[in-house]
């Protein structure tokens, strides 16, 4: 069964109602981000033999187990790679 609209509900105000929020309202471009700057790599699809007790810890972790080892991943490459970065520490010659 349709409900009625009655004449009281408010509902012969709503063409000023929404003129008036549209007024109101914050452009969505005004505070998102530029979309080229949300753009990512597409990943890529790669076959990867793992050991068993690797993948099953990262499985019983439950659902996105493979973004969270991606993550790992990225880590591990980022720390690498600033540790690429930094000059290393001259080695001392010892004398014994």
């Amino acid at each position: 069964m349709r409900k009625r609209i009655r004449r009281d509900d408010g509902y012969q105000n709503a063409p000023r109602d929404v003129e008036e929020a549209l007024d109101s309202a914050v452009r969505v471009a005004d505070f998102l981000p530029d979309p080229e700057s949300l753009k990512r790599e597409v990943k890529q699809v790669v076959t990867l033999r793992l050991d068993p007790d690797v993948i099953g810890w990262f499985r019983l972790t439950g659902a996105g187990y493979q973004t969270r080892m991606n993550a790992v991943l990225r880590a591990y490459m980022l720390a690498k790679r600033s540790a690429l970065r930094t000059p290393a520490k001259p080695r001392r010659n010892r004398t014994t």
